[in-house]
């Protein structure tokens, strides 16, 4: 996960069973509002829920009023209104901070050029889309409910990837868009190759699908202990649907990106150690597929959309840098590549690559 958060993870506290199916949860979820905190409490029975179509049902009576304004702060926002051409990334102290790391360790040398070349690209012209690099001096007018829960001290130790997660659904959820890691390098604008992956549909949604997993199988057949699957003892990578390091949706609101954003609130608010499992939050995407038709049906119609779109290899691929490709083969093939392994193209990664990047962009 491409982030250089400041929060340390701690100790892991020992997890414990809980009845995720059939007993109601009660949680606290911290909420920002006119820049106070207050707490709200949900109730989860996902077998009800099946037949409502949602995951996370709210809570009546007393908690009622609290429970609404849960709700408005998933679906509505006071937050810079931004559309749907934005590509949202995020590194904790700043681009600045980030170029300096990399010029001082090396470590994020990568990260420093894949921004600053994504940044290049979507300046110019040529490009309808904007970047924009969040931090933490910013995030909380994009981001509320992110930024509440990690100022939230009461919330166990929450690893920074699960954060980076979080943040990500909220962004698209409030404002639609793009994601994209700080390890994306990309070799020409997304307005070049996006719409190969991404429909025109309200609610048409992208992200990079994790073949032999459960990605495939319609919602309603998969496997029953997907279920429990946020209290696997493993790290529950064979329950992923899809990887995380790039998504679009087409619109904000998309129903996929909601009930996904909510299930995983409630993992990282209920759970002992919601660090464990380590794919949580892609397992929370299959279980809001199992027990949401709308959801899983947007997903199906995703990777249809793919394959009608891109089933041959050519320019304008996705990739994820195996090593299996030379150089110039990437060059050619891929719009983009998602931290470079092989050694010839992280060399021109670290080199040539903002050069022919500025030459691009003008």
């Amino acid at each position: 996960m491409s982030t250089a958060s400041i929060i340390t993870a701690g100790a892991r506290r020992k997890s414990r069973q809980v009845k995720f199916l059939t007993v109601s949860s009660v949680v606290t979820v911290v909420l920002i509002s006119l820049n106070l905190i207050t707490s709200a409490r949900i109730a989860v029975e996902l077998e009800n829920n099946m037949e409502k179509g949602r995951v996370i049902d709210l809570p009546t009576g007393a908690d009622q009023h609290n429970a609404a304004s849960l709700k408005a702060n998933i679906t509505n926002t006071n937050a810079p209104h931004e559309r749907s051409n934005v590509i949202w990334m995020y590194w904790t102290q700043g681009l600045d901070h980030l170029i300096s790391l990399g010029n001082q360790t090396g470590k994020y040398q990568l990260d420093s050029a894949c921004v600053r070349g994504m940044m290049y690209l979507h300046r110019s012209s040529k490009s309808n889309l904007v970047v924009k690099l969040l931090d933490n001096t910013n995030v909380a007018d994009y981001a509320p409910i992110f930024s509440s829960m990690v100022n939230n001290k009461s919330l166990p130790v929450i690893q920074n990837r699960l954060w980076s997660d979080l943040l990500r659904l909220e962004l698209l959820s409030l404002h639609g868009g793009i994601w994209a890691d700080t390890s994306v390098c990309p070799f020409v604008p997304f307005d070049k190759f996006i719409s190969k992956y991404l429909g025109s549909g309200k609610e048409s949604f992208y992200a990079p699908e994790v073949s032999g997993a459960l990605s495939h199988i319609e919602g309603n057949a998969l496997p029953k202990n997907v279920s429990t699957c946020h209290l696997c003892k493993n790290d529950a990578v064979e329950y992923r649907t899809a990887s995380t390091w790039l998504m679009a949706v087409s619109n904000p609101h998309n129903p996929l990106i909601e009930e996904w954003l909510r299930i995983l609130i409630h993992h990282l608010t209920t759970l002992p150690n919601p660090n464990e499992p380590y794919y949580i939050s892609h397992c929370s995407l299959t279980q809001a597929r199992m027990y949401n038709t709308t959801v899983d049906s947007i997903w199906r119609s995703s990777i249809q959309f793919k394959r009608n779109h891109t089933h041959r290899a050519g320019s304008g691929d996705i990739c994820f840098d195996s090593g299996s490709l030379t150089l110039d083969e990437l060059k050619m093939r891929c719009a983009l590549v998602k931290k470079p392994n092989s050694h010839d193209v992280k060399s021109f990664i670290m080199g040539e690559y903002l050069k022919e990047i500025r030459g691009e962009a003008e």
